[in-house]
């Protein structure tokens, strides 16, 4: 090594033992600016993912409420509540099952009449 004089690629005016520590240093630097941009990269994925999984959660947010207000117009229709009343998620599940309930019974009153008939 000795007798060969070494200059960095980028700064001629950097020479012998500083080289190889200004190369080190440089080499550092891509690794830093790739990891950067690596980063950069996930972070603009993350935000995508998060904006998709926020405007999941309004349509189902919407489609819960449509469910419950349709829910809620049958059970008014089967006049098991008055008009207009406001109902929670566990109390159209409780309703739910009163209109299940209230269904088969008119099946079964129907089932009752035919074999009358016949």
């Amino acid at each position: 090594m000795s007798g060969v004089n070494r200059y960095h690629p980028y700064h001629p005016h950097i020479a012998g033992r500083d080289v190889i520590l200004a190369c080190d240093y440089d080499a550092q630097t891509v690794l830093l600016e790739n990891a950067k941009s690596h980063c950069d990269q996930w972070m603009s994925l993350h935000d995508k993912m998060e904006a998709e999984r926020n405007a999941i959660q309004v349509e189902l947010a919407h489609h819960a409420q449509l469910l419950g207000q349709a829910l809620g117009e049958c059970i008014f229709a089967a006049k098991i509540i008055r008009p207009n009343v406001s109902l929670t998620g566990p109390e159209l599940l409780m309703f739910a099952q009163d209109l299940k309930i209230h269904l088969e019974s008119i099946q079964q009153e129907h089932i009752d009449e035919q074999s009358e008939l016949g």
